[in-house]
């Protein structure tokens, strides 16, 4: 009948272990017919449909609480030492080739991003997740690292199983805590940490992901599997306005220009990050427009550097 459309379909498919016969259950157990609200239905459908994957499957929803609305995502206000967009289109090359079975290389797309916090690595990686259509697997050095002796290597082997399986991105975030210097190591599962990631590396077909804010905390030795090594780095002037057009417009009541010289003050900020326009916005986000001005805007985005422990001498103004 047409109640659903492609795009609904598709997105129930993608983030539900299910089949078409599952929609058709609870279609029915909802009693939801084409007169029935369209939203509510779908909140109710997905509702039953996690519980039914949960009980058939054993396993949690592949559903991403990082999951995430990129339709105001802009990769212009990147800086980074690789260009975004070619980066995107090799990786989907990448993938393309790997589904079809003609990629002649069984190695990881391996990249490695580091810079300053929020310069935009992880949402960038979540992009990915969204361009690509595939889910990301997020690992942390708290949901790897145990106390008993195996585990942790164990955890590593079923991180790599999991994106394996469900043809996912898998996302190492503060590598730094993964791939410790060996040379360095004071305690031998530090060793074994660093050595069972790059044997999973060796034998693994996908896209995988390592971020981090100190790449000279990194295993150097290690440095050479990753295919790209791309930095993020804080915004330049023209990705400064880009940014702030692109995230505060929303939050003014009227097409207000900004002024010459607030233009000027706003793109002689130096180390603002993507990561300081989302807290601002965050925290204004529910401020009736009417009371924000570009002059506030400014002065808040001020406000957010004074709280980043970096060298006093690059904060402020004066761009290069």
């Amino acid at each position: 009948m047409h109640y659903f459309s492609e795009k609904d379909i598709q997105e129930i498919s993608r983030d539900y272990a299910i089949n078409a016969g599952s929609i058709v259950n609870a279609l029915n157990i909802l009693a939801i017919d084409k007169t029935a609200d369209k939203e509510t239905a779908l909140k109710e459908i997905k509702t039953v449909l996690k519980s039914h994957e949960k009980v058939t499957t054993g396993k949690r929803p592949l559903i991403s609480e990082n999951r995430k609305d990129f339709s105001s995502y802009s990769l212009k206000g990147l800086n980074c030492s690789e260009d975004p967009e070619k980066i995107i289109e090799i990786i989907n090359r990448y993938t393309g080739r790997q589904e079809s079975g003609t990629l002649q290389v069984n190695r990881p797309m391996s990249l490695l991003f580091y810079g300053l916090p929020g310069t935009g690595k992880s949402e960038f990686v979540y992009y990915l997740g969204h361009v690509l259509d595939k889910e990301v697997v997020l690992r942390r050095c708290s949901d790897i690292h145990s106390m008993w002796v195996g585990e942790t290597e164990k955890n590593i082997s079923n991180a790599f199983s999991e994106a394996r399986e469900n043809n996912s991105i898998l996302f190492f975030d503060e590598a730094d805590s993964f791939l410790f210097p060996r040379k360095d190591a004071l305690r031998s599962w530090e060793k074994n940490f660093t050595n069972e990631i790059l044997t999973q590396l060796e034998s693994y077909a996908g896209v995988v992901v390592f971020a981090t804010n100190e790449i000279e905390g990194l295993d150097h030795a290690s440095l050479r599997r990753f295919r790209f090594k791309i930095e993020f780095r804080s915004l330049t002037p023209d990705g400064i306005l880009h940014l702030y057009k692109t995230v505060f417009q929303p939050l003014l009541s009227e097409e207000i220009d900004l002024l010459i010289t607030e233009q000027k003050e706003l793109q002689s900020i130096k180390n603002l990050t993507p990561g300081d326009f989302a807290v601002v916005r965050d925290k204004l986000v529910f401020v009736d427009g009417k009371e924000i001005t570009h002059c506030q805007l400014v002065n808040t985005l001020l406000n957010e550097l004074r709280y980043k422990q970096t060298d006093k001498k690059q904060i402020g103004f004066g761009w290069g």
